[in-house]
C-alpha cells in the first residue's frame, strides 16, 4: 500500500512539474525575436506553394496512394500561428495558439495572414502544440524547408541509434522484426512533417530508455511518455508512444533469462497503460483547465473535438454501424499498409494461422508455455491500435490515411511472435540433435 501511496504522489508532483514546464517552455519560445521567424516563413512560401496541403510523395502502379500523402493541416496553421504570434505578450500567446481564419484552407490562411498581414482570428488554445518549442526555434534560424531537412536528419540519427542499440540489447532477429514493422507502414513519410513524426520520435526515445535497464517504476515511466505525448501531439498516432516500448520491454524480457508469469505480465501491461493514459489524459484536460484559469472558454470546442473522435459520422461514411466499424479498422487504417498494399489482404490471414501452426508446434515439441506466454503479452499489446482506432473511430476512419501508422505496433507483435516461435523450435531441434548425436557415439 505504502508503495502505490509513493507512486501517487510521485507522479502527482511529477504533474505539476510537467506543466510548469511546458508552459514555460512555450512562453520562452514566444519571447522570441519575431522578425527573423516572419522572415523564414516568407521565404518559404514558394516551397509551401508547391506542397500544397496534402502532398502525396511516390506513386503506386501509376496511381497516387494514399498511405504517401502527407498532412500539412496543421503544420500550416502553427506555421501562421508562428507568424502572428505577439511577442509583447508571450503568456497569451503561449496558451492561446491564435491563428488567423480565412474563407479558405489552412494553406491560404497562411498566404493570406503573410501577405496581406492579417490580425489573429482565431484561437486552438484547446491543443497544446508542444511542438512550437521546436519549430519557432528552428524558423528564427532556418526556412521552413531547412528546419524539415535538419529533423530529417535527427530522425534518422535517431533511428539508426535505436537500431544499433536493440541489435547489441536483444539481437539481430528481433530488430529485423521492428524494420520491417516500421517499413510496412511507410516511416519515412513522418520525416516530412514534424507533427506526424514526434510520436515515433518518443517512442522510439522510451525505447532507447527501456533498453537501458533505466526504469523498474513503469507505470511512472509510462505516465511520463504520455504527458510528452499529449503536449507534442493530438490524435494522429498517440498510441504508438505506448505500444511500441512494451512490445520492445515484453521481447526484451523474452530475451533474457528472466521467467515471469504470465499474470505478472499482464500486470506490467496494464500498469504501464494506466501511467500513460493519466498522463496522456492528464494532460489534454489540464490544457483545458489552463484556458479558463487564462479566463477563456474553450469547453464547448474541446467537447465537439472529442465527441468528432469519438464519433465522427461523415456523409461518405456507411451508415450501418457495424460497417462503420470494420470499415474504420480495415478500409480506413489497416489494408492502407505496405504489407497490405504488397502482399493483399489474404496475407495477413496467412500470417495468423502460420502463428498457430508454429504456436502448436512449439507446445508438441517444447511442452513448454513461456513463449506462448510471451506471445499471448505481445498480441494484447498489438491490438492496442485496433482499440484506439475503434474508440476513436469518428477520427479514425476520416483521417486513416495517416493513423493507420499506428499498425506498425500490429506488425512488430506478430513478426515478433513468429520470430520467438522459430527460435524455439530452431533451439529444441539443436539440442536434441547433439543429444541424438552423443548417443549414437556411445552406441
Amino acid at each position: 500500500m505504502k508503495r502505490y501511496l509513493k507512486n501517487i504522489i510521485k507522479i502527482s508532483v511529477t504533474f505539476f512539474v510537467l506543466l510548469g514546464l511546458f508552459l514555460l517552455l512555450k512562453i520562452v519560445v514566444y519571447l522570441l525575436p519575431v522578425a527573423p521567424i516572419q522572415k523564414n516563413i516568407e521565404y518559404s512560401l514558394d516551397s509551401i506553394e508547391y506542397a500544397g496541403m496534402y502532398p502525396i510523395v511516390g506513386m503506386r502502379y501509376g496511381a497516387y496512394s494514399d498511405p504517401s500523402q502527407i498532412n500539412y493541416c496543421t503544420e500550416y496553421n502553427l506555421l501562421t500561428n508562428n507568424y502572428i504570434a505577439d511577442r509583447k505578450d508571450p503568456i497569451n500567446a503561449a496558451i492561446l495558439n491564435t491563428c488567423y481564419n480565412g474563407p479558405g484552407d489552412n494553406q491560404e490562411d497562411l498566404f493570406e495572414a503573410v501577405k496581406n498581414k492579417k490580425q489573429a482570428s482565431e484561437t486552438k488554445g484547446q491543443y497544446w502544440w508542444g511542438i512550437q518549442v521546436i519549430l519557432r526555434p528552428l524558423l528564427y534560424f532556418f526556412p521552413y524547408s531547412k528546419a524539415i531537412g535538419l529533423y530529417k536528419i535527427i530522425f534518422y540519427i535517431l533511428l539508426i541509434i535505436t537500431v544499433l542499440s536493440m541489435n547489441k540489447k536483444l539481437g539481430l532477429g528481433i530488430t529485423l522484426c521492428f524494420i520491417a514493422s516500421l517499413l510496412f507502414v511507410k516511416i519515412d513519410m513522418v520525416t516530412y512533417s514534424l507533427v506526424s513524426g514526434s510520436t515515433f520520435v518518443i517512442g522510439m526515445g522510451a525505447i532507447l530508455f527501456f533498453l537501458q535497464d533505466k526504469s523498474d517504476n513503469l507505470m511512472y515511466s509510462f505516465f511520463v511518455i504520455g504527458s510528452l505525448t499529449a503536449f507534442f501531439d493530438w490524435l494522429s498516432t498517440p498510441i504508438v508512444t505506448v505500444s511500441l516500448p512494451l512490445s520492445i520491454i515484453i521481447l526484451k524480457r523474452w530475451n533474457s533469462t528472466y521467467n515471469y508469469k504470465f499474470i505478472e505480465g499482464v500486470k506490467v501491461i496494464f500498469y504501464s497503460s494506466v501511467g500513460w493514459c493519466l498522463g496522456y489524459g492528464g494532460f489534454i484536460v489540464a490544457k483545458q483547465a489552463v484556458l479558463l484559469l487564462n479566463g477563456n472558454d474553450a469547453k464547448q470546442v474541446f467537447l465537439q473535438r472529442i465527441g468528432d473522435g469519438l464519433n465522427n459520422q461523415v456523409s461518405w461514411a456507411p451508415q450501418d454501424k457495424t460497417e462503420y466499424i470494420i470499415s474504420t479498422l480495415l478500409n480506413a487504417n489497416f489494408y492502407k499498409t505496405e504489407w497490405v498494399q504488397i502482399f493483399g489482404k489474404k496475407s495477413i490471414v496467412f500470417l495468423l494461422l502460420l502463428m498457430i501452426v508454429l504456436a502448436i508446434i512449439t507446445i508438441c515439441m517444447t511442452k513448454k508455455f513461456r513463449t506462448i506466454q510471451c506471445n499471448f503479452l505481445l498480441l494484447i499489446v498489438g491490438c492496442m491500435p485496433i482499440i484506439w482506432w475503434y474508440v476513436f473511430k469518428g477520427h479514425s476512419f476520416v483521417h486513416g490515411w495517416f493513423t493507420y501508422r499506428s499498425a506498425g505496433v500490429v506488425f512488430l507483435s506478430i513478426f515478433g511472435s513468429i520470430y520467438i516461435y522459430c527460435m524455439d523450435i530452431k533451439k529444441y531441434i539443436t539440442a536434441n540433435r547433439e543429444q541424438f548425436m552423443k548417443k549414437k557415439i556411445n552406441k
